[in-house]
This record gives C-alpha cells, sequence and structure tokens, in this order.
C-alpha cells in the first residue's frame, strides 16, 4: 500500500508544477515562466553535487527527461500566448476596419 501512496503523491506533485508552469508561462513576462525550470536545475545540482554525488547516466537521465518536459512547457505555454495575443490584434483590427 505505501507503493500506491507514493505513485500518487508522485503525480500529484508532477501536475501540480506542470500545472504552475504552465500558468507562470502564460503570463505577460516570460521570466516568471523560468522560475520553476531554474529552481528545478537548481535542486538537481545540488541532488548530485551536495547531497549524493553520483553522476551515472542511470541517476541523470529521470531529472534531464524531467527537465526538458518542463523546458517544453515553457516554451508550448509562450506559444500559445502568442497565438492568443495576435488572434486578440487580428480581430481588435477587424472590428476597427468594420468601423
Amino acid at each position: 500500500m505505501p507503493y500506491v501512496e507514493s505513485v500518487l503523491i508522485t503525480v500529484a506533485v508532477t501536475v501540480t508544477i506542470f500545472a504552475a508552469e504552465h500558468f507562470l508561462a502564460s503570463l505577460k513576462n516570460w521570466v516568471f515562466g523560468g522560475i520553476l525550470p531554474i529552481a528545478f536545475l537548481l535542486f538537481s545540482i545540488w541532488c548530485f553535487l551536495i547531497r549524493t554525488p553520483r553522476l551515472s547516466t542511470e541517476a541523470l537521465f529521470p531529472f534531464m527527461i524531467l527537465f526538458l518536459a518542463i523546458l517544453s512547457s515553457w516554451a508550448e505555454a509562450r506559444e500559445n500566448r502568442k497565438k492568443k495575443l495576435k488572434k486578440e490584434l487580428e480581430s481588435m483590427q477587424a472590428q476597427d476596419l468594420r468601423k
């Protein structure tokens, strides 16, 4: 039973992180979206250099995958924001032409 609980907690934390990243990256200032990737990178460095100094491919691979997933989430949210702003601008220009 503890295994199921740890998996559920891991899934809940992961979903929360990605939801927060999507929200922060979709804000006006792009820097807010960089907070979580930088924090994760610093946490990873702390884990591998200070906490448990072992740098093997087996240990680094999950961190690299999660870091790339967070970065891709940031890039996707920024792209969605740009598309949304472009649609709004086109809509406003169409309304101006109608007047």
